[in-house]
């Protein structure tokens, strides 16, 4: 009965995180756009254009999320390198909320994503082709310059060479909100590689010591 108790316990102490669809916690990135620039029309959910808008994105610093004070999940960065998903202008250093990205996009959509964005990490060319890829591919936007059309693209040939994407490609990434993303773009939301590591919370190691 005792053991019924602590697990019922332990439910109720959960229930708010499953309640939080994918939201992994919150945080600041300070990120830098370099490299090639190219001209991005975003036909939805805006229809506006940016002019210069860089294919390479890095973080240059990070406090990462702790999903509460007390503890929860923290993220500890893979790579400084990330992917502009939405928009295209930076205001840095911004607060973003940090989620996994299969409950956003469905899983299928994810692993094709999360594909591609793995691809993009073997070199300077494959990052930029596999930024343009995401912007068409995610954000609806329509890459004008240089000449690029994803069904012919590099990444497109790669990602049909693999036959498909798999579970592995999903795990790892995770999608970094923008919480003032409107209509002006005045910041965007962008793809971060980390690793998930839970921190244990007081709670929980209460309840832990009283089934001890």
């Amino acid at each position: 009965m005792k053991k019924q108790l602590i697990a019922a316990a332990a439910l109720l102490l959960l229930t708010p995180l499953a309640a939080s669809a994918g939201l992994v916690g919150t945080g600041t990135m300070e990120i830098a756009g370099t490299g090639n620039s190219a001209i991005v029309a975003f036909t939805s959910p805006y229809n506006i254009t940016f002019n210069g808008a860089k294919l390479d994105y890095d973080i240059s610093s990070s406090t990462l999320p702790i999903l509460n004070p007390a503890g929860g999940t923290q993220l500890v960065l893979d790579s400084k390198e990330v992917y502009c998903i939405e928009g295209a202008y930076l205001q840095t250093p911004a607060a973003y909320s940090f989620y996994t990205g299969a409950e956003i996009y469905g899983l299928t959509t994810w692993a094709e994503v999360t594909w591609l964005a793995n691809y993009g990490l073997a070199g300077q060319t494959q990052k930029e082709e596999s930024q343009k890829a995401l912007w068409e591919f995610i954000a609806h936007g329509d890459v004008t310059s240089p000449s690029y059309v994803y069904a012919s693209s590099a990444a497109k040939t790669a990602f049909n060479e693999a036959g498909s994407a798999q579970d592995d490609f999903v795990s790892q990434w995770f999608v970094a909100k923008a919480p003032n993303l409107d209509a002006n773009k005045t910041a965007q939301d962008f793809l971060v590689k980390a690793t998930s590591t839970p921190v244990p919370e007081p709670a929980t190691m209460l309840l832990f010591g009283t089934g001890l």
